[in-house]
């Protein structure tokens, strides 16, 4: 919050686009830091965080937003600026306002996104339960899939590739299958696209056991034997890594989905789940309370 307030400190008028480059000109950000996404995808992380910092400066009235897009210091914030503001004084300013102590000034000159304020102590919170919900979610995923039939486990990486956009209707995508099932070590195929331009070959192994080298060549010289040129090697297991560095030099296109990106992708797409509860976290809409 420190370096946003001295940008301010001439007390002129300030376009927030323009704050926004000139914090990120000062921490001397890299392309990849300043347009990283946040988790949602729908925000760069920095223009988000900065987002966050605005609200809690003006929620403590150390600065105003005069007109729309832009922002200006106030008298209280240039007085913040020459005395040191503890995280109770803060919260004194504004009681109710709990969100401050999630923001953490940082002085240190160097490089970097982390080095600018940290993300709400609140939502960090949040996103470690969804995490550790998900990853219970996929663990018990698996578990199912090990105790049914390897053809349920065919049809439902079909309904995964169908869900993600490929093979058009999953009518049209089984009887393609169907067809090729189990024929030279391909389990099915499956269109690229919905008009067929392009065919992506399946292998799909519901595996406890590491999959190795051997068994991704096996795979390999089926394509080569279909005349394809795209292929996808789905487990419920994992990969060696002597099987993941084989796969880098071919010239065809070949992708390996281990168990745990399988059960990610289900989740994602809606595949073997449901939602049993959602909650929206909302935050204030700054540009709502600006002057016309």
């Amino acid at each position: 919050m420190l370096p946003l307030l001295k940008l301010l400190e001439n007390r002129e008028l300030h376009q927030y686009k323009n704050v926004i480059e000139k914090l990120a000109q000062k921490f001397e950000l890299i392309k990849e830091e300043r347009f990283t996404l946040n988790p949602k995808g729908d925000r760069y992380l920095f223009n988000n965080r900065l987002s966050w910092a605005v609200s809690a400066l003006e929620e403590i009235d150390f600065l105003t937003r005069p007109s729309k897009g832009c922002l200006k210091i106030t008298r209280q914030g240039l007085n913040g600026l020459k005395t040191v503001i503890t995280e109770e004084q803060i919260l004194a300013l504004r009681p109710q306002y709990n969100c401050d102590m999630s923001y953490e000034v940082h002085e240190s000159r160097q490089s970097g996104i982390d080095q600018i304020w940290r993300m709400p102590i609140h939502e960090e919170s949040l996103k470690d339960s969804y995490d550790q919900v998900n990853e219970k979610l996929a663990e018990d995923l698996l578990k199912k899939i090990q105790v049914n039939t390897p053809q349920f486990f065919e049809r439902l990486v079909l309904k995964l590739l169908v869900k993600m956009g490929y093979g058009g209707t999953l009518a049209e995508a089984s009887a393609k299958v169907t067809g090729q099932s189990h024929d030279e070590g391909i389990d099915g195929i499956i269109n690229q696209d919905r008009l067929g331009l392009d065919s992506i070959y399946i292998q799909a192994k519901r595996w406890g056991k590491v999959v190795g080298r051997p068994e991704i060549q096996k795979f390999v010289g089926a394509l080569h034997g279909q005349g394809a040129k795209k292929g996808v090697f789905v487990t419920t297991s994992s990969f060696s890594s002597m099987a993941k560095n084989y796969i880098k030099n071919l010239t065809l296109n070949v992708v390996l989905i281990d168990g745990q990106y399988l059960a990610r992708l289900m989740i994602e797409n809606n595949i073997g789940v449901f939602v049993k509860v959602s909650y929206e976290i909302k935050a204030i809409d700054t540009d709502f309370f600006t002057y016309e």
